[in-house]
């Protein structure tokens, strides 16, 4: 056991773990508790879109008994208000998150059984914890979501004001479980329990298809039962890749095993390439014997073009009695196949007779030796989360017959394999109605996990057999493969997982989205029926084509336009953790942003539109009167800050298409905006021409600066704003003493309006502005801080009134003397310019 003690800090303030580490040490007594990653903290917000959510990530190891996620919620300031807070737990991938029941396409799978969810209360000293036990874990990737409910939250200047910061801790703890035996296959064994609880593990290999446990023969060690009938083993109990729970109030059916018992664990279905665990309770030490029998039915990679198995007709089947591990089916001219499982053995007629099985196939039965089971390439693309999983198909086929010759997608499959050698990558699956087919692929942890898996199956033939109606029934199914095959019908233990295609009534294509699939093997089962007037019948033709489409992409559709027409596609970043997710606007909402309950109306989208972006007309005018007072750079620079902003907005409000990136507008709308404040204080000062470029310098690399390092920080406005408010007033001291006397300016009536007007735009700005009444409040503020520009503005000096009368004389006189080759002249006048400077 770990000594090691984890402590949450949050803004000074220490929140001890060890009574939540003894606490929790004495729920279990089985196993080590570990502490893992025990201090994960992130910065919650409200809710508006995936970008906002706090993303933890868990490794839980395996063998794990018990594990609790325990989270507490803090405020930086005892002023905050408290909010409620949602927490997302769910195994292997990221957790689906419908706010305010937003809604989901129709054709898309999202299962929320399996993820758990929790509440909590932001405090300033928080000491409730919330807690969310989890028994029997599944090992592997654990992730937890969180964020804040959401409120009409104030926009300020950030430094303003209380500023209210939130943060979740979060701490998990789980006991493992050490030292279990393990049970090999195929070999008969007498195991010890070592208590009152004893577990044991048997290792499932890949292409496992179904198998047995026999468990039987138990003995005391420790005393003599008195009678045959005492029980001997109080509960069994067998789980795949976690370890069953017993519950004494409900201890299940399996219970009460005396000496004289026996019990089977049947799987049909089981996980591959897993553990799975077996729970023996006994009272006392006992000894019992145990066997794993195995059916295994190998994976093909690659498909053969001519997949039709040859029919069996009669043939017999021996059976070694001693173990189901070599069950195979005697041919002569096919060699030996292996046969399946149990329920291929009921078709066939097998008879147990002592010593040996015999079975026959008899009449036109069709059983096939094993079910083909392909595994999908898996070929991955530039584009994030970018996956293709595709049949590998091998064309060295046989001779095709005259009837194959008339299937044209047959054909086409030939100009494939003519055209692209032995072996190709193929969307295309032949399907027979003799027995079905499965296709398998993986998804992988941690890299395939944020995307949107994509499952579109279409019938590829065109023309209609004889009547036939032509019925594929598919079954999607993750971790195990689905039930049922041997009977001929494919069964789904989830109907939402289930598609059905027809060759009439319009059903001729199906789609399945599944958002952020879990890792593991996923199992797409396919078979085919063939009906003439709802009566089953033979289908006509031997290989049904489909074509099988199965895709990992960003989001939700397929293109550019992955969130339809009212969002866009996210590619997020947390630490090492990624996924994709659509940022609805305009009011939309949903996994796809097609949710338009609360969506604006075109109306009101155009409005608030223009008020954001036509607010920076009113910078015309102050544009007019620097340029008519010859204060040239400060007309660009509002040009400029009119322009910038305009484009700016648009592109916020997702109006129309952005001329560059986000971050540059927004970059280059603040960094004007603070400069025309800059060269307007500048300006006011009335300082000789000389030094007035050096002050715009000053200040661009002033505001550059503090821009670059924080944009909507306090300091990045207050710092500029000082040293700008300082130079006319520095100015206006210095007059001051010259004179030796302190006077009022001459346009004390237009500053005091000029600068009330910006003091009501930055008080507009810091205190009143929200995010329901961004769109008016801040269109007010462009209006205002325009206007105050013109009464800001100085006078134009009186050395540029004389050049600009001295430049209408010149130009009312139209003698060659004026000509700039006239030297003389020119001497002249520039002796005058001197004159009057």
């Amino acid at each position: 056991m770990r000594e090691n003690f984890a402590f949450v800090r949050h803004s000074g303030y220490l929140v001890p773990l060890l009574s939540i580490y003894i606490s929790a040490l004495q729920t279990i007594t089985i196993g080590c508790w570990v502490i893992p990653e025990a201090d994960q903290q992130g910065v919650l917000h409200s809710f508006k879109s995936y970008e906002d959510l706090v993303v933890f990530h868990y490794s839980v190891p395996k063998q794990v008994l018990y594990a609790s996620w325990q989270f507490s919620a803090f405020a930086n300031n005892e002023k905050c208000p408290a909010r409620n807070v949602h927490v997302f737990l769910k195994w292997g991938s990221y957790p689906v998150i419908d706010v305010d029941n937003a809604t989901y396409p129709s054709y898309m799978f999202v299962e929320h059984s399996d993820t758990t969810k929790a509440s909590i209360v932001t405090a300033y000293e928080s000491k409730s914890i919330e807690i969310i036990p989890i028994y029997s874990p599944v090992p592997g990737d654990w992730f937890v979501s969180a964020y804040l409910s959401h409120w009409d939250e104030e926009v300020y200047q950030k430094g303003l004001g209380c500023e209210c910061h939130y943060s979740l801790s979060s701490v998990a703890l789980w006991s493992e479980i050490n030292g279990i035996a393990n049970i090999p296959l195929g070999y008969q064994r007498t195991m010890r329990t070592s208590g009152v609880i004893t577990y044991y593990k048997i290792y499932i290999p890949m292409d496992t298809w179904s198998f047995y446990v026999d468990v039987w023969g138990c003995n005391f060690t420790l005393k003599r039962a008195l009678n045959h009938r005492e029980a001997c083993v109080e509960h069994l109990a067998l789980e795949g890749q976690t370890l069953p729970v017993y519950n004494r109030s409900n201890p299940g059916n399996v219970g009460n095993l005396s000496s004289s018992d026996t019990y089977e664990f049947t799987e049909m279905s089981p996980c591959q390439d897993c553990w799975y665990y077996l729970m023996v309770v006994s009272s006392s030490v006992v000894t019992f014997d145990i066997l794993v029998t195995v059916f295994d039915c190998p994976v093909k990679t690659i498909e053969e073009t001519h997949i039709l198995q040859p029919r069996l007709g009669n043939t017999k089947v021996y059976l070694q009695p001693s173990s189901r591990l070599h069950l195979s089916v005697l041919k002569a001219d096919s060699g030996p196949l292996q046969f399946m499982n149990q329920a291929y053995a009921r078709q066939a007629n097998l008879v147990f007779d002592k010593n040996k099985w015999f079975g026959n196939f008899e009449g036109d039965r069709n059983i096939n030796a094993c079910v083909p089971r392909y595994q999908l390439a898996r070929i991955k693309h530039t584009e994030p989360f970018s996956r293709d999983y595709l049949l590998r198909v091998n064309g060295r086929s046989k001779s095709l017959s005259t009837r194959d010759k008339k299937d044209v997608w047959i054909l086409r499959l030939r100009m494939y394999n003519d055209f692209q050698g032995q072996e190709w990558l193929t969307q295309l699956l032949a399907l027979s109605d003799k027995y079905p087919i499965i296709t398998q692929f993986n998804i992988l942890p941690l890299v395939d996990i944020g995307g949107t898996l994509d499952i579109s199956i279409s019938l590829e033939r065109e023309e209609t057999f004889s009547k036939q109606r032509i019925n594929v029934v598919v079954c999607i199914s993750r971790g195990r493969v689905p039930n049922n095959q041997a009977s001929g019908n494919v069964t789904c233990d989830n109907a939402r997982m289930k598609m059905r295609l027809s060759s009439s009534g319009g059903m001729r294509n199906s789609s399945l989205l599944i958002p952020y699939p879990q890792p593991d093997t996923w199992y797409v089962a396919l078979h085919t029926k063939c009906e003439i007037n709802d009566t089953p019948r033979p289908c006509e033709p031997e290989q049904i084509l489909v074509s099988l489409r199965i895709k990992l992409r960003a989001c939700v559709f397929e293109g550019s336009n992955s969130c339809g027409r009212h969002g866009i596609c996210q590619e997020i970043h947390k630490g090492l953790l990624s996924y994709s997710a659509c940022k609805c606007f305009r009011g939309y909402q949903g996994w796809d942003c097609t949710d338009s309950s609360n969506s604006l109306s075109h109306f009101s989208i155009l409005t608030t539109s223009l008020a954001l972006t036509l607010s920076n007309v009113f910078f015309v005018p102050a544009i007019y009167l620097a340029f008519k007072r010859k204060l040239h750079a400060e007309g660009l620079i509002y040009c400029c800050a009119m322009l910038f902003s305009m484009v700016y907005h648009v592109c916020d409000q997702q109006f129309a298409a952005c001329i560059a990136k986000f971050e540059v507008l927004q970059y280059c709308d603040f960094f004007i905006g603070l400069l025309a404040f800059w060269v307007t204080l500048v300006a006011m000062a009335e300082i000789p021409a000389q030094y007035t470029s050096f002050f715009h310098m000053l200040g661009a690399i002033i505001i550059t600066f503090q821009i670059k390092s924080d944009k909507t920080g306090l300091l990045s406005i207050s710092i500029p704003m000082i040293i700008g408010i300082a130079i006319p007033l520095t100015t206006y001291g210095y007059q001051c003493y010259k004179i030796n006397k302190i006077t009022w300016p001459k346009r004390i009536i237009k500053l005091a309006i000029g600068l009330s007007l910006a003091g009501l735009g930055i008080l507009l700005f810091s205190f009143v502005e929200t995010e329901s009444n961004y769109q008016y409040v801040h269109s007010l503020w462009h209006a205002i801080i325009a206007l105050s520009l013109i009464f800001l503005l100085p006078p134009m000096r009186e050395d540029e009134i004389l050049r600009s009368r001295y430049a209408d004389e010149l130009n009312n006189k139209h003698s060659p003397g004026n000509s700039a080759f006239n030297i003389g002249e020119s001497h002249r006048n520039s002796q005058f310019i001197m004159d009057v400077n």
